[in-house]
């Protein structure tokens, strides 16, 4: 059985059939059979110069990948006890500077 297509892929095979009917309600190519990569270009909707640089992998034997995108999530925090609660809104006020007008307050009072 077939594997199921992509979005980008139907996408695709519905720009190719798009093309082809245009072709056939033409009467002929909309562009010369000689200019390949400008028909690529047109069928696929993709500007000349992904399809160049596609072409070039191909030639080469380059194996084709995936582009993927790597998120680096940062890790949640669990089991914090009381001491590093503390520590931490310490340090945010520091950050904020509100912890300067808490010393204040304490040495003041």
């Amino acid at each position: 059985m077939p594997e199921a297509l992509s979005k980008q892929s139907q996408q695709i095979v519905a720009s190719l059939k798009d093309y082809f009917e245009g072709e056939h309600g033409n009467g002929g190519p909309l562009l010369p059979l000689t200019a390949v990569r400008d028909r690529v270009a047109d069928a696929l909707k993709l500007s000349i110069t992904t399809v160049n640089r596609i072409a070039t992998k191909s030639n080469r034997g380059e194996i084709f990948s995936n582009p993927s995108k790597q998120w680096k999530r940062a890790k949640p925090v669990v089991n914090i006890d009381d001491f590093d609660q503390t520590a931490i809104l310490i340090y945010d006020m520091y950050k904020t500077s509100k912890y300067f007008v808490l010393i204040y307050c304490i040495y003041n009072i």
